[in-house]
């Protein structure tokens, strides 16, 4: 089994991204805009999707609708909604659903943090996971 050459990127936990995440949308004005994404009536979990992005990106980056088909399936976005006559075309509308909702609420957050994680800003005291660094 081939193995990445690709370090782990961890995500965050839970308490400590919801921390960090309301912490930098209220540094970038966004606190107002406190609209659920939402696919086909299911709420995206944003903690989820930033798991399920970052864990995708340990191993490459995430560029083809078959990556995000697979994060949707993890995320259980994946079913079609009631009474779609095409599966595979369902899928891929929700794939793409799910790659805005991430370009509109993650993406950049994701930077940050990740460049923060790289350049040894961000510190998850193992005693206190809620702990963020203030660098988010």
């Amino acid at each position: 089994m081939a193995t990445s050459s690709r370090p782990f990127l961890p995500a965050l936990p839970a308490a400590a991204f919801m921390h960090a995440y309301s912490t930098w949308r209220r540094k970038h004005g966004l606190q107002g805009n406190n609209d659920v994404p939402t696919i086909n009536g299911r709420i995206v979990n944003l903690h989820t999707l930033h798991t399920e992005v970052l864990s995708e990106a340990s191993r490459a980056t995430i560029a083809s609708p078959a990556q995000w088909q697979m994060i949707a399936e993890r995320l259980g976005l994946a079913r079609p909604p009631h009474g779609a006559a095409n599966t595979a075309t369902a899928s891929s509308a929700v794939a793409a659903q799910l790659q805005d909702i991430y370009n509109q609420y993650l993406k950049e957050f994701d930077a940050v943090y990740l460049g923060s994680v790289v350049n040894g800003n961000v510190t998850l005291v193992a005693a206190h996971p809620g702990a963020v660094g203030r660098r988010i």
